[in-house]
């Protein structure tokens, strides 16, 4: 009689889930069998890694994009020469932050004449002939300007900051209206920062400053 065994199939040998080496017990990945279909299986494996890791890079980008743009500044400058809450004639020259985030100034000057000036009273005294009263500066007189520091400053979002403020008076009615004619003349040059360091030059016009690595330094102060 005839080995039954031998009509029988030879039964298909499994590969064991992991090896024993020296270095001890490794996984041993598991085949179907069929090449082609364990190189599909290895390369679907590695392309959804490589779109996995693309997404999570892509909204990195996307979240640091979204925080840069809440904590972006813009100043813009603007002046008038009517106080419309005093009902009185009044020049203020002020820059604004029209932007969402903080503006940390480190540049401000106005130039006139081919002239650059960090100092209100001395474009005051080239552009308009203004000298402050000879008598003590320090008692406010109707008509004395009103001058702020920019330089060094941060403009919260919504916020102005005055450069200057002179009121029309009896006395300084000539150097009122040289100021009123020559502030259209006036040219304006920034650099600020926003809170993450990132830095843009500007005129102070419009709504594109100029990126930039870096603010320069202060330029000395004008007396």
């Amino acid at each position: 009689m005839a080995d039954s065994s031998r009509d029988q199939a030879t039964p298909m040998v499994h590969e064991p889930p992991a090896r024993v080496t020296l270095e001890g017990v490794e996984p041993h990945p598991h085949k179907t069998g069929h090449r082609l279909f364990d190189l599909i299986v290895a390369g679907s494996a590695i392309l959804i890694s490589c779109i996995s890791l693309f997404v999570a890079v892509e909204h990195g980008h996307t979240m640091q994009k979204l925080v840069a743009a809440n904590s972006w500044p813009l100043l813009q400058f603007g002046s008038s020469n009517y106080d419309t809450d005093r009902q009185r004639l009044s020049i203020d020259m002020a820059i604004e932050n029209v932007g969402v985030g903080p503006a940390i100034v480190k540049h401000f000057a106005v130039n006139y004449g081919g002239k650059s000036y960090t100092n209100a009273n001395l474009l005051l005294r080239d552009c308009c002939g203004y000298a402050p009263p000879s008598k003590d500066s320090s008692v406010l007189e109707p008509g004395m300007p009103i001058v702020g520091i920019v330089e060094g400053t941060v403009v919260a979002p919504r916020e102005d900051r005055n450069f200057l403020r002179m009121e029309l008076s009896e006395a300084n009615t000539e150097a009122w209206r040289k100021l009123d004619a020559a502030r259209f003349d006036f040219r304006y040059e920034a650099c600020y920062c926003s809170v993450l360091d990132e830095c843009w030059r500007s005129d102070l016009t419009g709504i594109d400053p100029r990126p930039v690595k870096q603010c320069p330094a202060p330029a000395p102060r004008q007396n």
